[in-house]
């Protein structure tokens, strides 16, 4: 019988539109074992278009509509030249200003703990959670400083073990 992982148990709010490619430090191996997600060999995370997440965690499904952890507004249109000109310094190209400030950050985290069930020992947690921080603050979400603090709290509760 096939061992149901945590990201099938999950609620999911979130799909993919279409490809993202997002830089991370993660180095040193070719990641390609699961349907939309790899990881080069130089820390090219690649996302493929129809992946499925739930934003921030925890959540729940209830009343045909579900419950959690906020996800924070759209950024307002003025806010448009800031948020892209953070992507570009940080070097987040294939991310769009004009998605709720928690989207793109908790699709990337998502992912890399996703990974992180086939190749813990290869992955440093505490990038995944340098990552999901630094494209928080470059859509300049209010909260940041405190998701961040709640994920290096309890996403050891969450981070994978590599399969025997």
């Amino acid at each position: 019988m096939k061992k149901i992982k945590r990201w099938d148990k999950s609620c999911r709010i979130w799909k993919l539109e279409k490809n993202v490619m997002v830089k991370t430090p993660v180095r040193g191996f070719d990641f390609d074992d699961i349907p939309y997600l790899s990881l080069k060999e130089n820390g090219d995370l690649e996302i493929r278009g129809g992946y499925a997440w739930n934003g921030c965690s925890p959540k729940t499904a209830g009343l045909g509509t579900v419950f959690g952890t906020p996800e924070g507004a759209l950024p307002q249109s003025r806010e448009k030249e800031e948020i892209e000109s953070n992507l570009e310094k940080k070097g987040y190209t294939d991310l769009h200003w004009n998605h709720p400030r928690t989207y793109y950050a908790t699709l990337v985290h998502d992912s890399l703990y996703q990974i992180s069930d086939y190749r813990a020992k290869q992955i440093d947690r505490k990038d995944a959670d340098l990552i999901f921080f630094d494209i928080l603050r470059a859509y300049r979400f209010p909260a940041a400083r405190l998701y961040y603090l709640v994920v290096r709290i309890f996403g050891r509760y969450y981070w994978g073990e590599d399969p025997l």
